[in-house]
Parts: C-alpha cells; structure tokens; sequence
C-alpha cells in the first residue's frame, strides 16, 4: 500500500485550504479574511487559537447544503488573491 497523508492541501500564494477525509464526513481548513468573512449559516467555526496558518473549519457532510460550503470555500480562496 502507498503513502497516504493525513490531510490534502490547495495554495495559491500560502495555504487557503486544508481537506481532512474522513468515513462520513470531510472537515475543511481555511485561511480567511475575518473583516470580510460573511457566514450567515455558522456553518464554521474559529480555530485561530490553534496557532496555524488557516484559522476557519468547515465541517461537509450529508446534511450541509454544497452550494453554501461552496461560497464559504471560495471565499478563502479569492482572499489568497
């Protein structure tokens, strides 16, 4: 069997998201610009206390609306721009 690591990482200029699979759920980590940062869902929450570069977790599993994880996502993502 191959290497198979704990977590799967995108970047654009530094770290926007970190993706941990799990059985029935994903969990991701993002890096987000608190200021701007707009979820009226609370479909996340802080980890900033954490002390890594992302400071956001977003837990997708069956009951979360993919087009709502999917704004939250790329919110992280045009902050890296």
């Amino acid at each position: 069997m191959g290497y198979v690591p704990e977590y799967i990482k995108y970047v654009v200029r530094t770290t926007f998201a970190a993706i941990h699979v799990r059985k029935q759920w994903l969990i991701i980590e993002l890096r987000i610009d608190e200021e701007n940062f707009s979820d009226p869902k609370k479909l996340t929450r802080d980890i900033s206390h954490r002390g890594w570069p992302v400071n956001r977790e977003l837990r997708v599993d069956k009951n979360i609306d993919i087009p709502d994880a999917i704004l939250i996502i790329n919110q992280a993502y045009e902050y890296q721009h």
